[in-house]
């Protein structure tokens, strides 16, 4: 997967002089990520040009030089064509050895059967030699530390990878493309996970979901991975790559599959020209080697910010600190709908909490802060709360609400600084509205806080982690044996 991710040589088919056109936004990418690392050999195989924006033209791939390095191996095709005209190129770089072929055009054939046959052809020319493919229908690669991205799109704006990553792979060049553009708006709004990798994978004629795992699995800057899919093509593979995972790294994987519907189904084939298979296999997969299922981009979003900090959960025991006794009533509610505990105080806890509240104000979990806000103000409150909360031993993971306004405000060193101290407990934050948002967000991502926007959400997903956690937990000790230490 390496020539797809850090290609040292490419050839683009398709480049055009016109700034509007896909094939120039590529060139563009390209010539960034070349200039920036140095990699001289970038070429254009083009019907006419001499050269474009200051790349050289070459009638066909056998006119090509040798590289920089005194060979003809080329690690990247490119093809941004017509479909009428993408089969040609891609038998000609198959024929040149090329390594990877990256098909961004949107199809091998405009006719369903024919291109049924182009890609049949295709894998039997490829069998057994080191080419492979990725698309028709596929974006391609963004790799964020590199500079490095291939979509017809040109990025001037790039995501980062930071001390903790996730990976993405997705079936479909929109999710990937709304995931950057998320990624862009969230992150100065506090979203905690940088970015190692993402990948779009089109049509699946030959690198499929699976090629895409594994690498991200043995990639050292990747901590959890993220996945959209609409079909899985090997899942025996699948199956095994999941056991593998959970024997040995035990990192995250969290999966949106569509066409779970008999309607969706077909929209799936529609789509890629695949089909969807049973949903009720896929649950019964991920259930058995680990693998977290999440039903909206938002939730994937939103459970990649939680599992890329806190890869396990010690059980499912919510304690709750609101400034609103909404929040406490919605808590309790949301709580019962996905399984969370919400344990209640004991004696001992009630008793250091009291001397923070007026002596009619009653305490228990959810906590309703606005009393203690008023007596104390809202950043000793609220530290003080956090604090007792922890020491208490009673809870496995801390939601901590407030509106994002100075008079309801939380002390961000102060959470950072328990959050560091106790690794093992996630603190997730939610706020309900305020003016100041983007800062406290930003205060968030600071102190490696996730913030979740949708409030049922975070109930519905600490359901999932604590799921996920129990099964991992379980593996762990089996392959442990009697020293019944955790995974991970």
């Amino acid at each position: 997967m390496e020539r797809f991710f850090h290609p040292r040589s490419i050839v683009l088919f398709g480049a055009s002089e016109n700034p509007g056109k896909g094939g120039n936004q590529v060139l563009q990418n390209f010539r960034q990520y070349m200039a920036r690392n140095g990699y001289p050999d970038l070429f254009i195989v083009h019907p006419r040009a001499s050269c474009i924006n200051g790349v050289a033209c070459y009638r066909s791939l056998d006119e090509l030089p040798r590289n920089a390095n005194g060979d003809t191996r080329l690690d990247l095709a490119v093809i941004v064509l017509p479909v009428p005209e993408v089969m040609a190129a891609v038998r000609a770089c198959v024929a040149r050895e090329v390594r990877g072929i990256l098909i961004e055009s949107g199809n091998l054939s405009n006719d369903a059967d024919e291109a049924a046959r182009f890609a049949a052809e295709l894998r039997a020319l490829i069998r057994g030699r080191d080419i492979r493919i990725v698309g028709p229908n596929s974006i391609g690669f963004n790799v964020p530390d590199l500079r490095y991205c291939t979509p017809i799109k040109y990025y001037s704006q790039f995501l980062e990878s930071r001390e903790r990553n996730v990976s993405i792979v997705g079936q479909s060049g929109l999710f990937v493309t709304g995931f950057v553009e998320w990624f862009f708006d969230a992150a100065g709004h506090g979203q905690p996970f940088g970015v190692s990798n993402i990948a779009a994978i089109g049509n699946k004629l030959d690198v499929n979901e699976c090629d895409l795992l594994e690498y991200y699995l043995a990639d050292a800057k990747t901590h959890a991975v993220g996945m959209y899919l609409e079909d899985i093509r090997d899942g025996a593979r699948f199956a095994d790559i999941l056991r593998d995972n959970r024997a040995g790294r035990q990192k995250p994987i969290v999966l949106l599959k569509a066409g779970k519907s008999e309607k969706g189904k077909q929209a799936v084939s529609s789509h890629t020209g695949s089909l969807a298979g049973s949903y009720a296999v896929v649950e019964a997969i991920a259930k058995q080697y680990g693998m977290m299922l999440v039903e909206t981009y938002e939730e994937l979003f939103e459970m990649l910010s939680v599992v890329c900090q806190f890869p396990r959960m010690r059980g499912g025991r919510v304690g709750v600190i609101s400034v609103s006794g909404s929040g406490c009533v919605l808590s309790s509610d949301f709580a019962e709908k996905y399984g969370i505990e919400l344990p209640e105080l004991d004696g001992a806890t009630v008793a250091r909490l009291r001397p923070l509240f007026p002596d009619w104000a009653p305490i228990h979990n959810p906590i309703d802060t606005w009393a203690s806000v008023e007596k104390v103000g809202p950043e000793e409150s609220f530290s003080r709360i956090l604090d007792i909360f922890i020491e208490s031993g009673r809870f496995d993971c801390i939601l901590m609400m407030t509106i994002s306004s100075a008079f309801a405000a939380f002390d961000w060193q102060h959470i950072g600084a328990v959050q560091r101290q106790h690794p093992g407990i996630p603190i997730i934050a939610h706020f309900f509205g305020g003016q100041s948002i983007n800062e406290n967000m930003s205060f968030a991502m600071k102190h490696s806080i996730p913030v979740i926007p949708n409030f049922e959400h975070i109930f519905k997903l600490l359901g999932i982690l604590r799921d996920y956690s129990r099964r991992m937990d379980r593996a762990g000790k089996f392959r442990d044996g009697a020293s019944g230490s955790r995974g991970g």
